[in-house]
C-alpha cells in the first residue's frame, strides 16, 4: 500500500470517528476545531499528490467547511458530505490498490521470466558439461530435463515445452473416447471400434522408436515399426521417422517437427490439430486419411499421396508439393499461401473442394477458385541448371529459375559445398524460398552434380602422390611451404600431397629427393636370423619399445625423442648415438686417466 493510501484511509478512519461522535453526544468547539485542523493538514498533503482526484479534495473542503452547526439539519448535511467523501475516496483507493496489483503480478511476472530463463541457462550449462565429458547427456540430466518440462533438441539447446505439450496424455485419450462413444460417428473411417485401439504412452513410444533408429543404423534391414491402431496424444516426432506403419492410427495434438520421413504409411489415420514444422516426406502415404485442423508450415512431401484423403480446416504455409498426388483428395476451409505444387499433376481436376455451408455462390466460387490458383502456382513455372562445377575445391554453382508465361522472372544464382567423398551437396546458403525450391530439386541436383564430378575425376590430368618420412613438426612447416613453392598440392578431400604428372619427371624427382634429404628418423640396423620365431621376438620387442616402420623404405626406426637404449644394439655405427655414446666414452676414459695420475703423485704424501 502507498503512502498516499495509508494517508487516506486515516483520513477516513478520523472522518467516521467525528461522526459518530457528532451524532451521538455532540462536539464542543475544541473538538471540532481540532478536526478542522487536522482535516486542513490531510488536504495540504492530497492536494500535493499530482492525480489526487479533485472531486475527492472538493467533498473533503466541503465537509469541512460545514461541520460547524450541530443541528438536526447540520447533522443531515454533514452526513451527506461526509457519504461522498466517502464514495469518491473508497473508488480511489481502490483504484490506487488495482493499479499496484496488476503493476505487482507484472512485475512477478517479468520476476519469474527472468528466473525461467536462468532456470534455463543452468539446463543448458549443464547438457554442455555432459556432451562435453560424455559426448552425451546422462541418465540424471534427462531425468531433470524431465522433471522440469523440457527437451534437449538435435542443435543441443535446451528447450521448455510448452503448455499443451505437457497436457496429461491418458485424460485427453479417455476424454476423446467418451466424445468419440457420444457422438457416435457414422463415417467409415471412424466405425474402427475404439477397444481394438492401443494407447501408447510416452515412454513406451520413445523406447519403440529409439529401438527402431538403432536397428535402421545397424544396417541389418530394419523392418517396419507397426504402429498401426494406435493412439498417440501430444508426441513430437523428431529425426529420422523412415519405415513405420501409423494405418488407422488417431493421432492427436502431435507434431512432426524437423523429422525426415520415408516410406511412412498413414492410410486410414485420424489427424486431429496435428502439426507438421519443418518436416520431410518422401514417399509416404496419406490415402483415406482424415486430417483436421493441421498446420503445415516450412515442409515438403516428395513422392507421396492424399489420393481420397479429407482435409478440413487445415492450414499450409511455406510448403513444397513434389510428384505428390491428390486423387479425389477432399478439402474443406483450407487456407495457405507461398506453396509450390511441383509436377503433381492437374490439381484443379482431381482435388474437390467444398465452400462452407455459410458461403454464399459468389464467396464459393472465389474460394474456389483461389485454391485452384494456388494448385496451379498461378501459372509459375520451376527449374535449375548447373552452372559448374570445382572439383579441387569441391564446390559446385547453380541457378534456379522462375518462369511465368514461358519467360523467366526471377532467377537466383547459389554456390554449394560438396562432400568430399560422395560430391553430393553438403551446405548451401539460401533464404527461406529459394531453401524450399533447392530441398525439390536436391535429390535430382546431386545425381547429376555427383554424375558430372565423376566424369571429371576420371578424365583429370595423373597425378603423382608424395609420400613423406618422418619428420618433425618445424621441418615439416619448412619443407612443405617449400614443395608448394616447387609445384605440390595438398589435397584436403584425399588428406595427400601430389604433384601433377604433367610438371615433368625431372620437378618430380627433385621434390622428391628434397623431401627425402629432410628425413630425420634414426633407422635401426636388425641382425639377420634364420629362426624366424627369434626375429619375430625382436619385431615385438622393438615395437612394444615404440619403434615405427617405413613402408617406403622397408627399415624400421626411431625418433628423437625416444629412449635410444633400448635399441642400442640395433643402431648404426654412424648413428647419431653411437657418435655420441663415442665422444662421452673418450671423455670418462680421458678423466680415468687425469684421476690416476693425480692419486700417483699424491700417494707419498698421503702415506
Amino acid at each position: 500500500m502507498s503512502k498516499i493510501t495509508e494517508y487516506l484511509s486515516d483520513y477516513m478512519k478520523e472522518l467516521d470517528s467525528y461522526m459518530n461522535r457528532l451524532n451521538r453526544d455532540g462536539l464542543s468547539r475544541k473538538d471540532r476545531k481540532l478536526f478542522l485542523d487536522l482535516s486542513n493538514e490531510y488536504y495540504d498533503i492530497f492536494q500535493k499528490e499530482e492525480d489526487f482526484p479533485n472531486e475527492l479534495l472538493r467533498g473533503i473542503s466541503e465537509f469541512s467547511d460545514n461541520i460547524a452547526n450541530q443541528s438536526n439539519e447540520g447533522k443531515e448535511l454533514a452526513g451527506r458530505y461526509r457519504d461522498n467523501v466517502v464514495q469518491h475516496a473508497t473508488d480511489y483507493i481502490n483504484t490506487l490498490l488495482r493499479n499496484e496489483l496488476q503493476f505487482g503480478i507484472f512485475q512477478r511476472d517479468a520476476e519469474i521470466i527472468n528466473l525461467q530463463r536462468e532456470k534455463i541457462q543452468m539446463l543448458q550449462e549443464l547438457v554442455d558439461l555432459d556432451i562435453k565429458a560424455n559426448g552425451q547427456i546422462t541418465d540424471q540430466t534427462q531425468d531433470i530435463l524431465d522433471v522440469q518440462n523440457c527437451e534437449l533438441l538435435k542443435n543441443g539447446r535446451v528447450r521448455e515445452l510448452s503448455l499443451w505439450e505437457q497436457t496429461n496424455s491418458a485424460q485427453e485419450i479417455t476424454m476423446y473416447q467418451e466424445e468419440m462413444v457420444q457422438q457416435g460417428k457414422a463415417d467409415k473411417k471412424d466405425e474402427v471400434s475404439m477397444e481394438k485401439k492401443r494407447v501408447v504412452s510416452k515412454d513406451e513410444l520413445d523406447q519403440l522408436i529409439n529401438s527402431h533408429l538403432m536397428e535402421s543404423r545397424s544396417g541389418r534391414g530394419a523392418k517396419t515399426l507397426d504402429l498401426s491402431n494406435c493412439i498417440i496424444s501430444n508426441y513430437v516426432f523428431k529425426g529420422d521417422m523412415s519405415a513405420v506403419s501409423f494405418d488407422h492410427a488417431d493421432l492427436r495434438y502431435c507434431e512432426f517437427r524437423m523429422t525426415k520421413a520415408e516410406h511412412v504409411s498413414f492410410q486410414d489415420a485420424v489427424f486431429t490439430e496435428c502439426k507438421m514444422t519443418q518436416a520431410e516426406f518422401e514417399h509416404c502415404s496419406f490415402n483415406n486419411a482424415d486430417i483436421k485442423a493441421a498446420k503445415v508450415a516450412n515442409s515438403m512431401f516428395r513422392g507421396s499421396s492424399f489420393n481420397t484423403a479429407d482435409m478440413r480446416q487445415c492450414s499450409i504455409q511455406n510448403s513444397v508439393f513434389y510428384h505428390t498426388s491428390f486423387t479425389d483428395t477432399r478439402m474443406r476451409e483450407l487456407s495457405g499461401s507461398e506453396n509450390i505444387f511441383h509436377e503433381c499433376g492437374n490439381l484443379a481436376d482431381t482435388v474437390k473442394l467444398e465452400a462452407t455451408p455459410d458461403m454464399d455462390r459468389e464467396e464459393a466460387a472465389n474460394y474456389v477458385n483461389s485454391l485452384r490458383e494456388m494448385f496451379n502456382n498461378e501459372g509459375y513455372m520451376y527449374s535449375w541448371e548447373l552452372d559448374g562445377a570445382d572439383l579441387e575445391n569441391y564446390a559446385a554453382d547453380f541457378s534456379i529459375k522462375i518462369s511465368h508465361d514461358g519467360k523467366t522472372v526471377e532467377e537466383e544464382r547459389y554456390s554449394a559445398l560438396l562432400d568430399p567423398d560422395t560430391y553430393a551437396i553438403s551446405h548451401i546458403d539460401t533464404g527461406r524460398q529459394g531453401d524450399s525450391l533447392i530441398r525439390m530439386f536436391m535429390p535430382e541436383m546431386n545425381r547429376v552434380i555427383m554424375g558430372n564430378l565423376q566424369k571429371i575425376k576420371e578424365q583429370e590430368e595423373p597425378r603423382v602422390r608424395l609420400k613423406f618420412p618422418y619428420m618433425t613438426r618445424a621441418t615439416f612447416m619448412l619443407v612443405k611451404d617449400e614443395i608448394k613453392r616447387m609445384g605440390a598440392t595438398f589435397d584436403p578431400g584425399r588428406k595427400e600431397w601430389y604433384v601433377k604428372q604433367g610438371v615433368g619427371k625431372e620437378t618430380i624427382n627433385h621434390i622428391r629427393d628434397y623431401i627425402e634429404e629432410h628425413d630425420e628418423a634414426i633407422y635401426l640396423k636388425l641382425p639377420f636370423i634364420e629362426d624366424a620365431q627369434k626375429f619375430k621376438q625382436i619385431l615385438e620387442e622393438i615395437k612394444q619399445n615404440g619403434a615405427r616402420y617405413n613402408p617406403m623404405k622397408k627399415k624400421w626406426y626411431i625418433t628423437e625423442t625416444m629412449d635410444r637404449s633400448k635399441f642400442f644394439v640395433y643402431l648404426p655405427n654412424n648413428s647419431v648415438h653411437q657418435k655420441l655414446s663415442g665422444f662421452k666414452a673418450e671423455a670418462e676414459k680421458q678423466t680415468d686417466k687425469h684421476e690416476a695420475g693425480y692419486r700417483k703423485r699424491e700417494a707419498p704424501e698421503l702415506a
